[in-house]
């Protein structure tokens, strides 16, 4: 984690089935927070600048789970430790996700697991 860095953690979970923009919208995160222009998100750790210019240490999963990670790695726990191992030290994660009850319930069980309440 970036020393002085923001102070809230986060996972965002875009959730929708296909073809509803979810990769597209992280997209545009990436870009402002990076402040260039990308046509491809890889999905990988970045540090990111708020609009503020405080830097953000992010992973960015710019496909669904189901999409990609599910056959990959088998779990959520095991997707997001096999794609960063230092996910619980990030300030945001965005993870999305189709509408399977089972994953969201995991995928919110580890936020809520990784960033206890306040």
């Amino acid at each position: 984690m970036i020393a002085r860095g923001i102070t809230r953690r986060l996972v965002v979970v875009p959730l929708a089935n296909n073809d509803h923009g979810k990769t597209r919208m992280i997209r545009a995160i990436v870009r402002q927070g990076e402040r260039r222009e990308l046509e491809v998100v890889q999905r990988s750790a970045r540090i990111l600048s708020s609009p503020c210019g405080r830097p953000v240490d992010a992973l960015f999963i710019p496909r669904s789970y189901q999409e990609t990670l599910a056959v990959e790695f088998g779990s959520v726990e095991q997707a997001l430790d096999g794609v960063d191992p230092s996910w619980r030290q990030r300030d945001l994660v965005i993870l999305p996700s189709h509408l399977v009850p089972d994953d969201c319930a995991t995928i919110i069980d580890l936020a809520h697991g990784r960033f206890p309440s306040s």
